[in-house]
């Protein structure tokens, strides 16, 4: 039969992750219902245009270029640009809008298999008063205090490895950015000298590729949100966790119209340094909470085990 504290132990658990996923959803619902707002928007935008709304899903940056450079002559090129910006994000939106979904239906799955943890910690309370009142029994009230202590304390220090994690690895992904706009930034270089249509394949290719990897790197740092969002009761961060969000926005937003021309991939490949930069500012102010918080659950662990040695 397993100990007071090991079914203590699973059943804080048990509740945290509650508490996280359904946090999570409730995060989701609100994230899909903007994706949602904010596609009609675009789609508005680009029917205003005159633009058919095909299918861009799958439609990759040299796509949607070549589909301005066919528009009619009497539109300018800052509309020009206007529309393919505005196609870009249309197409980023709903791709995200669509990965929202899926990870909301699997925080609702990861729900299920919880069952009923309030459930459960009530009858554990039960069982704990009895002990308590059991003269041939260890527990005591400062001892089931002192091992409840103990066990948030580990909660917390998991809710902050798991933010840490997240930032690293928003932090490495833009790495990936960086160094894709860099290649798109030197195919650029040659195409504007005269290097022909391959060469103008090329640029596209790697600003895809650049495309591509900014998208993960925008559903990591939305996930880094929500792993901040989860400790921010654990600690006295510095930052409002709206921030991450406004941060996001500044950042995916701007960067679609930056690489438009080539004279703006500098600028891309700017902002992508000043987010790295901020991420980085983040994840070290909480690995210096994680070290507090690690001293406070050694200390909890000491208390618990001097009660048992009194008892």
């Amino acid at each position: 039969m397993r100990s007071l504290n090991e079914q203590l132990t699973e059943v804080l658990e048990k509740k945290r992750l509650y508490k996280k996923w359904t946090a999570h959803v409730e995060l989701l619902n609100s994230q899909i219902q903007e994706k949602e707002t904010k596609a009609e928007d675009i789609k508005s935008k680009l029917e205003a245009y005159g633009e058919e709304l095909e299918d861009l899903h799958n439609f990759t940056f040299a796509a949607v270029i070549s589909s301005i450079k066919r528009e009619k002559y009497e539109k300018t090129e800052g509309l020009k640009e206007s529309i393919a910006s505005a196609k870009l994000q249309y197409q980023d939106v709903l791709r995200t809008y669509e990965e929202l979904k899926q990870e909301r239906v699997m925080y609702e799955e990861h729900l299920e298999t919880l069952g009923d943890p309030h459930g459960e910690y009530d009858l554990l309370l039960k069982e704990k008063e009895r002990l308590i009142l059991d003269e041939s029994s260890i527990w005591s009230e400062k001892l089931y205090t002192a091992a409840e202590k103990e066990i948030d304390k580990i909660g917390m220090l998991q809710e902050l490895n798991e933010a840490v994690d997240a930032g690293e690895d928003v932090y490495y992904s833009l790495e990936e950015v960086s160094k894709a706009l860099d290649n798109a930034s030197s195919w650029s270089t040659v195409d504007m000298i005269g290097g022909g249509m391959v060469t103008t394949y090329m640029k596209h290719s790697r600003l895809d590729e650049a495309k591509e990897a900014l998208h993960r790197s925008e559903r990591l740092l939305r996930q880094f949100y929500d792993e901040l969002h989860d400790i921010e009761p654990y600690s006295t961060l510095s930052f409002s966790i709206g921030e991450v969000l406004t941060a996001a926005d500044y950042f995916f937003d701007g960067i679609i119209v930056d690489w438009i021309v080539h004279d703006k991939i500098r600028t891309a490949q700017d902002r992508t340094s000043e987010l790295q930069a901020w991420v980085s500012e983040v994840v070290n102010e909480l690995k210096d909470t994680r070290t507090s918080v690690r001293g406070e659950m050694e200390e909890a662990a000491a208390e618990r085990i001097r009660l048992i040695q009194e008892a």
